[in-house]
């Protein structure tokens, strides 16, 4: 297995050459871009007699201090072992007006909110936190699949859906908590009726954990923890708003709390737990939709490629793209991709590391023990740290993921 760090670049590079060669004037303007991270130690012996002692000349790279991290959050921490030993619960929360006020949307670690036939639906992933009770819990969609296959074998709790979508979730990697055929759901009175009133708890959800299961990986890239965050880089964001599928979305940037808070049609969203829906990262992605396969009523949000994307922390707001060659893939933020002086060769020498990469050849015989021991995301290093791009990096915290619509004005802040 490749390490994370590994993947990571391969996605870059594969990403940017597909980008160079496609010959789509509609995609986003990418330009090809050398992707490396840090090499072994080498050693070179120059030329000797039989008279003198032959030497040797030693280049070290300089050790870069590894950083360890909550793979959901991003905040640092000293040990591995302070990662909660449990795998990533991801739940459908409905979010029709008789649903309100929701329970663990400000709980969870990761919020995505996902376009669906009419308004948006959200998947709140947990790993950190608990939250009780949780939902309202609805249904799935094919995109889920998509949305959640890089956070390595969730649980996913759900309302159930059609025979279709059964049948992807059925055959995905993630583990299926269907409420028709899982114990720890139930109907709430008083809670807007059927089918807005269905709830669980994340330990009721975390008990049909299986026997082997693997801890998430690190999702995004992160700010280094030198960085003042109260001195971001970027545009002044006191004011984001968006429409998606007709809903119209705000999000107000509070300086005391040093979070954004969210309000739809025109009022503040509420939560059962823990006041106004907030959030650390608001992460605006901007994502083509296509009639799903598993129901072509459905559209599903195509998260594996690139895009332009926008990241608002702290006030600020920070232009960039988002990279994913697959599903399986964290999603890689950067924020430009500069144009190299020999565009051929070096999309030639891209493809031959990435094909090499693909079929695993290395010469560093410890590069597959460092892969092992990552795979899990149990480790907490931090895969993006050894990237040589600029990436656009996350503050520490919560992060809320929208999947906008693809358009040229996908969102707006001031």
């Amino acid at each position: 297995m490749k390490s994370t760090t590994a993947r990571i670049a391969i996605l870059l590079t594969a990403t940017l050459i597909a980008a160079s060669c496609s010959g789509d004037d509609d995609a986003p303007e990418v330009t090809a871009a050398a992707v490396t991270t840090v090499a072994p130690t080498t050693t070179a012996a120059p030329n000797t007699t039989s008279t003198t002692e032959a030497t040797t000349t030693t280049t070290t790279e300089p050790v870069v201090e590894v950083v360890l991290r909550q793979p959901l959050t991003g905040e640092v921490i000293s040990d591995a072992s302070e990662i909660p030993d449990r795998p990533a619960l991801a739940v459908k929360i409905d979010n029709h007006p008789r649903a309100k006020p929701q329970a663990g949307l400000n709980e969870a670690d990761l919020v995505f909110e996902e376009v669906v036939e009419f308004g948006t639906r959200f998947a709140a992933v947990f790993h950190t936190q608990d939250s009780d009770p949780v939902g309202p819990v609805r249904s799935g969609r094919s995109q889920d699949v998509g949305i959640l296959s890089s956070l390595d074998e969730p649980l996913f709790a759900w309302s159930g859906g059609n025979a279709g979508v059964r049948a992807v979730i059925r055959d995905s990697s993630l583990v299926n908590l269907d409420a028709g055929f899982t114990s720890g759901y139930y109907r709430r009175s008083g809670r807007g009726g059927a089918p807005h009133n269905l709830f669980t708890s994340t330990e009721a959800m975390w008990v049909s954990t299986p026997e082997e299961f693997r801890t998430p990986p690190q999702q995004f890239p992160y700010l280094a923890p030198d960085v003042d965050l109260d001195d971001i880089d970027g545009e002044p964001a006191t004011t984001v708003t968006m429409t998606m599928s007709g809903l119209n979305v705000r999000w107000d940037y509070d300086e005391e709390s040093g979070q954004y808070l969210r309000s739809e049609r025109g009022s503040a969203h509420p939560t059962e737990l823990s006041g106004q829906v907030a959030t650390d990262n608001l992460v605006v992605m901007a994502v083509r939709y296509q009639p799903s396969q598993a129901d072509r009523r459905s559209p599903e949000a195509q998260v594996a490629g690139s895009g332009p994307v926008v990241v608002f922390s702290r006030g600020v707001a920070r232009p960039g793209f988002w990279v994913r060659l697959s599903i399986d893939d964290p999603f890689t933020l950067v924020v430009e991709i500069p144009e190299d002086d020999d565009e051929d060769e070096s999309v030639d020498d891209a493809a031959d590391e990435t094909a090499e990469a693909a079929d695993g050849d290395t010469d560093d015989a410890d590069a597959d023990v460092d892969a092992d021991a990552a795979g899990s995301g149990a480790t907490g290093i931090d895969p993006f740290q050894e990237l040589e791009v600029d990436l656009v990096g996350l503050v520490p915290g919560r992060a809320w993921i929208a999947l906008v619509q693809d358009a040229e004005n996908f969102v707006a802040w001031e």
